[in-house]
């Protein structure tokens, strides 16, 4: 049976009250035992009688406080078996400390069925059941870390899962068509603006993306031009059946870069930005925005060199 973890920590926690009543069993049988060897004024057969079922409670209750014992690491081993290496090793050492309690107690269980037999062999079975259940908490304790690391194992492994799952999803703008949409309006008060495809790189991902940025600018009603031809370039295919040239780059992520004569913007209120460094800064922000999976290491702010160009350049790098 494939118990989820609620389920799992609810049976452990039965059991372990199980084995707490046990051992509570256990010391009654013990008293029974010291009543028996050392209350000399009560009769005989009362003694006798005493002794016997002190013996039989005690003998019960070792035998399920051990069952409850057992029961426990096993549940703790039906959900740390589905581990990897790590979490086998934290299961290996637990079913030792496990194997070596239940010696233990089995130790222990001898022991005090002689403790009947005099006071000293009391004494010395005392101490055995005690370093025995010393040894099963220890046991818990080691089964609990397992546990605790199974978790933080599975954690890290859905982590990895979406990481990988991220590089394997090509980029895309049109993944949600909410998001997508809402990128051609917030481009649309700037209309009319001129752009070019300053590079590319040479695969077929970063090839759809371009066309995808490009359908979304002509929607906006942006005005494409060609970039000045560079060697080498890549012909990328357009949609209309046409090709569009443009420079090869070996950049990563997509990058935004605009002329002005002020380079340092942030020194620069916003509303006395150009026109073309608006649209641009606008573009980059919804772009990045839109872009899915999300473009990590994209810049977040508009490249910006001196010069008096009108053209927002915009570069398709490979995909992180």
């Amino acid at each position: 049976m494939i118990f989820v973890s609620s389920d799992v920590a609810s049976l452990l926690h039965r059991w372990e009250v199980a084995e707490y009543v046990s051992e509570g069993f256990v010391i009654v049988g013990c008293a029974g035992e010291l009543v028996a060897d050392f209350f000399t004024g009560l009769p005989e057969n009362i003694r006798k009688h005493i002794g016997t079922w002190s013996t039989i409670v005690l003998i019960l209750a070792l035998t399920v406080g051990l069952k409850c014992l057992i029961k426990t690491n096993e549940l703790s081993g039906n959900v740390i078996g589905s581990l990897g290496d790590k979490a086998a090793q934290a299961d290996k050492n637990a079913n030792t400390a496990v194997f070596d309690s239940s010696k233990a107690l089995s130790q222990a269980t001898d022991a005090l069925t002689r403790a009947g037999k005099a006071e000293e062999s009391l004494g010395k079975a005392e101490n055995e059941a005690s370093s025995a259940r010393t040894a099963a908490s220890n046991a818990l304790i080691l089964a609990r870390a397992a546990h605790q690391e199974t978790d933080l194992f599975k954690k890290e492994i859905g982590e990895a899962k979406d990481q990988l799952a991220r590089l394997r999803t090509p980029r895309s703008l049109t993944h949600d068509g909410s998001k997508y949409l809402g990128l051609i309006q917030s481009l649309v008060p700037f209309q009319g603006t001129e752009y070019e495809f300053d590079g590319v790189f040479e695969d077929e991902e970063s090839a759809k993306l371009l066309v995808e940025i490009d359908d979304a600018l002509r929607a906006a009603h942006w005005h494409r031009v060609t970039a000045k031809h560079r060697f080498p370039s890549v012909n990328v295919p357009l949609p209309d059946g046409e090709q569009l040239e443009v420079p090869a780059s070996m950049s990563v992520g997509v990058h935004v870069e605009v002329d002005s004569l002020e380079t340092q913007i942030e020194s620069v209120p916003q509303e006395k930005w150009s026109p073309l460094l608006k649209s641009a800064v606008a573009l980059n922000v919804d772009l990045f925005a839109t872009i899915f999976p999300p473009d990590e290491s994209r810049e977040r702010r508009v490249r910006v060199t001196t010069g008096t160009s009108t053209v927002v350049r915009i570069t398709v790098g490979r995909k992180p």
